[in-house]
């Protein structure tokens, strides 16, 4: 009731504006999140693969699964899980390191590749962005608005381990 009597409506992709007007008849307009990019900018990155907040719905599993198959790479994990199963994979995984909460300009001088396989539909990623900033590139499923903030098609992936694996090797 609230948006349908609305004058304006605000969505922060055009993904979230899509699924107003198809859900609710609703017409936004998009404004994308602020994002100071100096809040996340750093002068030198490392050579780990960053996956932010080990979540079920930000696709911590399809990350410790990357980190399975390639197990010549190192992998950082920013922020927390109250998930024990989580906790245990990660700490049985040699080439997995759990920051825990962190800065993120800590997490970002460490990384090359920001990994973003989320399994629900993001109205808006934000992680891309971020990493961006410092030209770290962000693979990213390619549902949601996660096309929007990655930005370069090439790397949008379906969602499976193998695609992100092939995707970091080219």
């Amino acid at each position: 009731k609230i948006l349908g009597s609305s004058t304006a409506v605000i969505a922060n992709s055009n993904y979230l504006g899509e699924r107003y007007e198809d859900y609710h008849g609703i017409e936004t307009d998009t404004v994308y999140p602020f994002v100071d990019l100096e809040d996340y900018r750093v002068e030198e990155t490392g050579d780990k693969i960053l996956h932010v907040n080990p979540t079920e719905e930000k696709g911590i599993d399809l990350t410790l699964e990357v980190a399975e198959k390639m197990p010549e790479k190192e992998f950082i994990v920013a922020g927390t899980t109250k998930k024990e199963e989580v906790k245990q994979r990660m700490e049985e995984l040699d080439n997995v390191e759990h920051l825990g909460y962190v800065e993120m300009k800590k997490a970002y001088r460490q990384t090359k590749i920001a990994l973003v396989p989320s399994k629900w539909e993001e109205p808006y990623g934000r992680i891309p962005i971020e990493a961006g900033a410092s030209g770290i590139p962000a693979i990213a499923t390619s549902n949601g608005g996660l096309p929007e903030s990655v930005g370069n098609q090439e790397l949008l992936v379906e969602g499976g381990a193998e695609q992100f694996v092939e995707k970091i090797w080219e």
